[in-house]
């Protein structure tokens, strides 16, 4: 008679999101261990209020994606931040929510 071993994957649970905004501070960082994309992105949700504008959550995020870093690295060759809007349908994952406070010492929460 065999016994049959069974290993379990870990569990792991992970937030992914779909989000349509606008990319801000679009750069790249560069560390002791490398380099890598970063950028701020303002997702926008709900319905229009009467100004016209959505309500927004401010994500900070890094490129992961070889293939988002390369059309990135090409954006960022004619990107000019002052002229420039870059609006994006992202896929966003392992996300966690962090509340930080604005230099007149407003808190809001970003997503890292």
């Amino acid at each position: 008679m065999t016994q049959a071993t069974q290993t379990q994957a870990p569990e792991y649970r992970n937030i992914i999101t779909t989000a349509f905004g606008f990319i801000n501070r679009l750069r790249s960082v560069e560390t002791d261990d490398g380099e890598y994309l970063s950028l701020a992105f303002n997702a926008q949700y709900g319905k229009k209020d009467k100004n016209g504008k959505f309500k927004t959550s401010r994500f900070s995020l890094n490129v992961k994606s070889s293939e988002v870093e390369d059309i990135l690295r090409d954006v960022m060759q004619d990107y000019s931040p002052e002229d420039d809007k870059l609006c994006a349908s992202l896929h966003i994952g392992d996300i966690r929510p962090h509340l930080v406070t604005n230099p007149d010492g407003t808190p809001y929460l970003v997503y890292v």
